[in-house]
């Protein structure tokens, strides 16, 4: 919390900001809105806020007129009263406890402040068309920005008949509404970063809605008459009032002020400049929240009367919607705001941006300037922590809700898209926690969930807002799987297609991967399956199928606790093939080589142990044992496939010469080997010559190769001391024959 050394400081550093005390016509608006409600039946009731100053003798007028109107010199439909809304009086709020009742909305008060009125009309019949609706009070107050003190215009537009494919169609529309809560004259600190919202709500975007509207921001000019803008200002060059640092505006800067940039904030700096370290010195515009960035660094310490250190910002909001018959957005209306901020020198540090983070789920936060950003996938699980903090150790912070309704009612609706909680406020950490999991029936919805940020500092206290955008995608995924679970045991595995044998069976086991609710304890599920050949309990996780013909079996699995209780279902299916047993194969022996009578699908046998990667029609000992083969046909996807009864056995008794090149030999010693130290010697060898030596599972341990062997003998060392005891096979191979020979390392 900062303070301002005196009472004085302030009077001369805010008394008649809102408004130049010269002419005398002036009214000391200060800006406002124009918008309207729909209430059925082409009846539409209007209502104007208007910005005073406090500090002003004169008050708001008694009562406004509205006219609607075919543009700026069509036809006029007709001009109706606006008068005061009762009870609508309210005064600005942007001081701290201790000094808000020296700020009360009195000519006479200590401390200046601003009011808001509300007018409305009574229901008025506005016919299909094409309608500006308008009115118009004398005079701005003096500004930094605008050139002279121009009369005040505000509009509105109306379309509700819309040419569709040649056809005219009438509609109900009711604009955008501004949120109340949010301050219409800010207090903005300079050289700090402070984030403004105009944000909106739709009246038109219900739950019941088969289509929303879509809200465009965008900045635009003020205006004093029908398409007359008000002329900008010069954009200044100017010396930096906290210090040293002169800024100066780049080559691409515009000779005045315009929409887009309608404050003095820094570009370049020259010399030493510690109030603007961090400092982000641009204006910046986001479109998708409806809100403005930027880091005032101009303040002048001269007289407020002459408005150097006011702004005038406005927002406009486009309403567009699709109709039947068409895919295009139609412009239905708009509405406009004007903002007066108003720079000030107050030390107070601005609220900090907000942090966010995912707690469970899996989409990131992107935590831009002035936004939160999410995306998440309809029925899918996502919980977020939001925290608020202060620069100032002892600033207490209060966070509210600026848009329509509120959050668990009308953003949330109620728990189809999620819940919301706020812990911790008016303390110095509030935390805002979100938990989504949105019906499919919200699926391309785009939520804004503004905030505002003040804290307790006095004088003056900071501001900001911020808006968590929410985007439930368009599609969701299936997050349901099939996994067929193995005869033997072991992990099941996931597959889209498997085999089953000619009255065989196969378990299908059902899963879903979202992340669980923690909304009442862990998401429980229910299952169904479909499929002919089902013989045990459809509604289980895990079944167990006896298909005769290939049969697609479906899963449909749907949460039974927590949040969409049987809402969203997730969905997966596996086809399922129905193959022939192949025939029993049998074996036959060519040299050292075992050979299946099978042409493909073989799987070899040692002892009724299956040896792994053994799958060709021919396969080589390396332990003895009885040996086996089997055929199988669809193996896929961990199926395993269909096998068929295995062969008869063969005895394999010796791995000594089978098929020896004529007139070699092949001598291992010693053998055993104590240590694993031994030396191959060959004789009769010319070519070239491959040892591989093979563990008991046939798997390959040592291999090299001899390229031009004497054959008159060859030794070759071979150091065995770092495999385990037990017994290997070294087979020799040559262009002309195999040789093996059984090796026992101790």
């Amino acid at each position: 919390m900062r303070f301002l050394p005196s009472l004085f400081t302030l009077l001369l550093v805010l008394g008649c900001w809102l408004g130049r005390v010269a002419p005398a016509r002036a009214t000391h608006v200060q800006g406002g809105q124009l918008t309207y409600l729909n209430v059925g039946n082409n009846q539409y009731v209007v209502t104007l806020y208007l910005y005073r100053d406090c500090s002003a003798a004169s008050t708001l007028p008694a009562s406004m007129t509205l006219m609607v109107r075919n543009g700026c010199s069509g036809t006029t439909q007709g001009t109706y009263p606006m008068n005061p809304v009762p009870n609508s009086v309210m005064v600005g709020t942007q001081y701290c406890p201790a000094q808000q009742q020296a700020a009360q909305c009195v000519a006479t008060a200590p401390l200046p402040n601003y009011q808001t009125q509300q007018y409305r009309t009574a229901t008025v019949t506005i016919q299909p068309g094409q309608w500006l609706l308008s009115t118009e009070i004398c005079c701005r107050p003096s500004t930094a920005n605008l050139v002279g003190q121009a009369n005040f215009r505000y509009e509105a537009t109306l379309n509700n008949q819309i040419m569709v494919n040649g056809q005219a169609v009438t509609i109900q529309n009711s604009s955008p509404q501004y949120s109340p809560q949010d301050v219409p004259v800010p207090f903005v600190p300079v050289n700090q970063q402070t984030t403004i919202s105009f944000n909106t709500n739709d009246p038109d975007n219900t739950r019941l809605s088969p289509d929303q509207d879509s809200l465009v921001y965008s900045l635009t000019q003020p205006l004093e008459g029908c398409n007359v803008p008000v002329p900008y200002q010069p954009y200044p060059v100017f010396a930096n009032s906290g210090g040293p640092c002169i800024i100066l505006p780049p080559p691409a800067t515009p000779a005045t002020y315009t929409a887009q940039l309608p404050v003095a904030v820094g570009f370049t700096t020259t010399g030493s400049c510690p109030l603007l370290q961090g400092v982000a010195n641009q204006f910046y515009f986001n479109a998708a929240a409806g809100q403005f960035t930027f880091s005032p660094v101009r303040y002048l310490n001269t007289p407020p009367q002459d408005g150097s250190n006011k702004y005038v910002v406005v927002g406009r909001v486009d309403d567009y919607r699709r109709l039947p018959g068409s895919n295009r957005r139609y412009l239905v209306g708009s509405v406009r705001r004007e903002i007066f901020v108003v720079i000030t020198n107050s030390t107070n540090a601005v609220p900090a941006p907000p942090s966010a983070a995912m707690v469970t789920g899996q989409v990131p936060v992107i935590v831009n300037g002035d936004s939160l950003d999410i995306t998440i996938q309809p029925c899918n699980y996502a919980q977020i922590l939001v925290r608020f903090t202060d620069p100032d150790p002892l600033d207490q912070l209060t966070v509210a809700y600026t848009g329509a309704g509120t959050i668990a009612g009308d953003v949330l609706q109620n728990g189809d898209i999620g819940t919301y909680s706020l812990t911790g406020n008016g303390t110095r950490t509030p935390v805002a926690r979100f938990q989504f999991q949105p019906s499919p029936a919200h699926s391309g919805q785009v939520l804004r969930i503004p905030f505002q940020i003040q804290d307790n500092a006095c004088p003056i206290r900071g501001l900001q807002t911020r808006v968590l955008i929410v985007r439930i995608a368009a599609t969701r995924r299936d997050l349901a799987s099939i996994a067929v679970v193995q005869s033997g045991g072991g992990t099941p595995t996931s597959a889209r297609e498997a085999t089953v044998c000619v009255g065989g069976s196969l378990q299908l086991r059902g899963s879903v991967t979202r992340p669980d609710s923690v909304r009442g304890g862990l998401q429980t599920y229910n299952y169904a399956w479909t499929g002919a050949g089902i013989v045990s309990n459809a509604n289980q996780a895990t079944i167990t199928i006896n298909p005769v013909i290939d049969t697609r079996y479906r899963l449909t699995v749907t949460p039974a606790s927590g949040f969409q209780t049987g809402v969203c279902g997730d969905t997966a299916s596996i086809l399922v093939r129905v193959v022939p047993q192949p025939a029993q194969p049998s074996i036959s022996r060519q040299g050292p080589l075992l050979v299946s009578s099978a042409s493909g699908g073989n799987q070899w046998f040692v002892n009724n142990s299956e040896i792994p990667g053994a799958t060709s029609q021919t396969h080589q000992p390396t332990q003895l044992g009885s040996y086996t083969v089997a055929a199988r046909t669809g193996a896929n996807a961990g199926s395993g496939g269909c096998s068929s009864t295995p062969s008869a056995a063969v005895a394999v008794t010796t791995l000594g010469t089978r098929g020896a090149l004529a007139g070699s030999s092949v001598e291992v010693l010693p053998n055993p080997t104590p240590d694993g130290h031994l030396t191959v010697q060959l004789t009769g060898y010319r070519q070239a010559t491959t040892l591989t030596l093979l563990d008991a599972l046939g798997r390959t341990m040592r291999t090299a190769t001899i390229t031009a062997p004497n054959v008159a003998g060859t030794s070759l060392p071979l150091d065995l001391s770092q495999l385990p005891a037990g017994v290997y096979a070294l087979r020799v191979s040559t262009p002309g024959g195999i040789d093996v020979r059984r090796v026992v390392r101790q």
